[in-house]
């Protein structure tokens, strides 16, 4: 899971171009293994910081940044090689689940804004990435 928050880290903060995609990218970044601690890793799609009101474009967001992530686009970022075939396989599964979301899959609606508080966004001077309050995905990769 950490790579795959790496790499989706490296695509979203590339493709980010508003407010609102930082804060994705940011979300993507607080997911880091390396803080939520091994066996607490992953999350749930209806988890991430969905609005009702922007539900359409934050899904497009996502699928750019997932298939920009796909290409390897920001790999030589990182300071190892990832296993490439597996992990374009699980971006290719995630892409799918991002395709199939409705915003009735959420698990609550509440204003109008699904998932947990804005984060802060902050950008890695190493990397070049949006991190969340916890730092750099990459950084604590080491």
């Amino acid at each position: 899971m950490s790579v795959f928050v790496s790499v989706l880290s490296i695509a979203s903060s590339l493709a980010a171009e508003t407010r609102r995609h930082k804060e994705f990218a940011a979300w993507i970044a607080s997911q880091d293994q390396a803080i939520l601690g091994h066996g607490f890793a992953g999350f749930d799609i209806a988890d991430m910081p969905w609005k009702a009101e922007t539900i359409a474009a934050d899904e497009d967001f996502m699928l750019s940044a997932v298939r920009l992530a796909m290409t390897k686009t920001g790999w030589e970022r990182l300071d190892y090689t990832p296993p490439d075939e597996l992990i374009i396989r699980r971006l290719d599964h995630f892409c799918l689940m991002l395709q199939e979301f409705r915003l009735e899959h959420t698990r609550a609606i509440e204003e109008g804004s699904i998932g947990g508080n804005d984060p802060v966004i902050a950008t890695c001077p190493i990397h070049e990435i949006y991190t969340s309050q916890y730092g750099c995905p990459i950084c604590h990769d080491h």
